[in-house]
């Protein structure tokens, strides 16, 4: 508990939020695409974070994330983000344009940073819009690199689904690698000792006659 609040500069408050019966919180993706970064949450509505005031786009129960799950010993699995996109969301006409996956363009997203941060949120404290106020400021749960991006349509409506990896993941390695002239100048650029490696294994090797 320590450490997720360790970045809260009002620990007491996101205490006494925490020690109740029912605790809110809201998720809030960042998808840093190379045409601009987007700002997703599962709130319903638009909703600005304490932290940088930032406007985060509400799609409700229309965004959704996978399990995350991860102990001291492995690297975090990879993660899946879902998005449904209906003919309209919040009264807004949603073109392709607006989430760059939709586009099928993979320089918008492959390798590029997306954060998932946790919101805690009080629903007995409203503001003026009938929405739950921020307790404290966002906590970051997830760091990773998007890698693939798949969709499926329906009448009326499209449903987006991004993977992303985790930063420490060794993408396209080999655990150990191979014993190649190829492998081993990716591990070490002026090791030329492998060289002719390939050659003698492809080669059929005729015994002399005396």
């Amino acid at each position: 508990m320590s450490i997720f609040l360790d970045n809260q500069p009002n620990a007491a408050a996101v205490t006494s939020a925490l020690s109740r019966e029912s605790v809110g919180a809201i998720l809030l993706a960042e998808f840093q695409f190379a045409s601009g970064t987007k700002y997703i949450t599962n709130m319903m509505g638009r909703f600005i974070d304490p932290l940088w005031g930032r406007t985060w786009l509400g799609y409700g129960a229309l965004v959704g994330v996978s399990s995350i799950s991860v102990d001291d010993d492995s690297i975090p699995g990879a993660i899946k983000y879902t998005l449904s996109v209906p003919k309209e969301v919040s009264g807004e006409a949603v073109s392709p344009g607006d989430i760059p996956a939709l586009m099928g363009d993979r320089s918008e997203y492959v390798n590029r940073p997306v954060k998932l941060w946790l919101q805690i949120i009080d629903k007995g404290d409203l503001d003026v819009h009938g929405r739950p106020r921020p307790v404290g400021i966002p906590s970051a749960l997830n760091v990773s690199l998007m890698d693939r991006a798949s969709s499926s349509w329906r009448l009326g409506s499209a449903q987006i689904t991004l993977t992303a990896e985790s930063v420490l993941a060794r993408e396209r390695m080999a655990p150990n690698g191979r014993y190649t002239d190829r492998d081993q100048r990716l591990r070490h650029p002026s090791d030329r000792g492998l060289r002719y490696i390939t050659e003698v294994l492809n080669t059929t090797v005729r015994w002399t006659e005396w």
